[in-house]
């Protein structure tokens, strides 16, 4: 494909080398290790990039806002309230990051009938690659008029689920693993995805850092995205995006104003009390 908002179009995803440079790579890391406390078990702090100031240099970066931009057509692009830092982190099971996770074309995140899904998640990943981490994902998976053909795109909702990665954790055949793509990161590379595309983290040896953001075009799309994560994911515990930050913001033409709360989104993803306790098993040290 000759462009990066075709195959981003296309596929779902987009890597990009050299985003950040090697200083760049050693201070997220070193702040990413000050946020932990010396903890050395893996954990997560959810809304971690809005709410540390030390990371709001990668929210504002110029280099990686030139390709958000790009993968949209130059379109006017804004900041969305969906972020985190993770240290020794990687997902137990094929997901989605979108409202609606498993395909209903009656459903919000599916339509697209009154605007287009122009919603980008942007994973930072800082570990050198003798780590052997390698984040999976699903190329096609995140809209049926992608790369892939009807046929497959429905069949890969089936193995869509908790119950069906766990069992293939337990030594069952893993569809969608063999169906991914494994891309080995590398520090200063940022790999750009739809939220809505299939995806997961393997496994890996040593220390890992990632930081995770989110951008789009301001559109419907857009503010149920924010509202979801904002108030609906309550696990999440997202908080106000501090003055300072809203500043540089506004400064760079990335903020839109604090959304109105919401209780309710079709067909929303939100986790059980038992599921929030299973994320938070696997994401953090408790």
């Amino acid at each position: 494909m000759n462009t990066l908002q075709e195959a981003f179009d296309q596929r779902g995803y987009v890597v990009v080398d050299d985003i950040f440079t090697n200083d760049e790579v050693a201070h997220f890391v070193a702040e990413i290790d000050r946020a932990g406390g010396g903890r050395t078990t893996k954990w997560t702090v959810n809304d971690g990039v809005v709410q540390k100031e030390a990371f709001w240099d990668l929210v504002t970066h110029q280099r990686l806002l030139r390709v958000v931009r790009e993968l949209f057509g130059d379109q006017t692009v804004k900041f969305c309230q969906h972020n985190d830092l993770q240290f020794g982190s990687s997902s137990f099971a094929w997901h989605r990051d979108s409202i609606n996770r498993v395909y209903d074309p009656e459903l919000p995140d599916w339509r697209e009938d009154d605007a287009p899904y122009q919603l980008v998640r942007c994973g930072v990943y800082l570990q050198p690659e003798s780590s052997g981490f390698t984040f999976g994902v699903v190329p096609g998976s995140h809209k049926p008029s992608g790369c892939l053909d009807r046929k497959t795109f429905d069949d890969n909702e089936k193995y869509l689920s908790i119950l069906a990665s766990l069992k293939s954790k337990a030594g069952g055949r893993d569809v969608l693993e063999e169906r991914a793509e494994w891309i080995r990161t590398r520090p200063g590379a940022v790999v750009f995805f739809d939220p809505r595309l299939i995806h997961t983290g393997g496994s890996f040896d040593g220390r890992k850092y990632s930081l995770f953001v989110a951008y789009g075009v301001d559109n419907r799309h857009f503010r149920e995205h924010y509202a979801y994560y904002r108030h609906m994911r309550y696990d999440l515990q997202y908080r106000d995006i501090p003055k300072g930050l809203k500043t540089r913001l506004k400064a760079e033409d990335l903020y839109v104003d604090e959304l109105p709360y919401v209780e309710k989104l079709p067909g929303a993803f939100v986790p059980n009390k038992a599921l929030a306790m299973a994320f938070r098993l696997f994401n953090n040290d408790g």
